[in-house]
């Protein structure tokens, strides 16, 4: 998740603040490749059956489908279309 603050992001339309623009860490970005890294050696997913894997990639494929309008519209706005 990221927590450090880069800065404030505005409306390029209108100039009003919307949020803080936030981004990872060095030690962020190391815990997550090293998460990540560990989850590889141990082999982890490659004991999960490939259906359930299916499954959970279609359910966040589903989740992001669903949020698809919500991103297009941030995404006009931050660009200022």
């Amino acid at each position: 998740t990221p927590t450090e603050p880069l800065g404030v992001l505005y409306d390029p339309n209108t100039g009003v603040e919307r949020t803080m623009h936030l981004g990872a860490s060095v030690d962020d970005v190391d815990a997550a490749l090293q998460a990540a890294d560990l989850l590889h050696r141990a082999q982890t997913l490659e004991r999960i059956p490939v259906e359930q894997r299916a499954a959970a990639l279609n359910a966040w494929a589903d989740a992001l489908d669903a949020s698809t309008e919500e991103i297009a519209i941030q995404d006009a706005v931050s660009t200022g279309n």
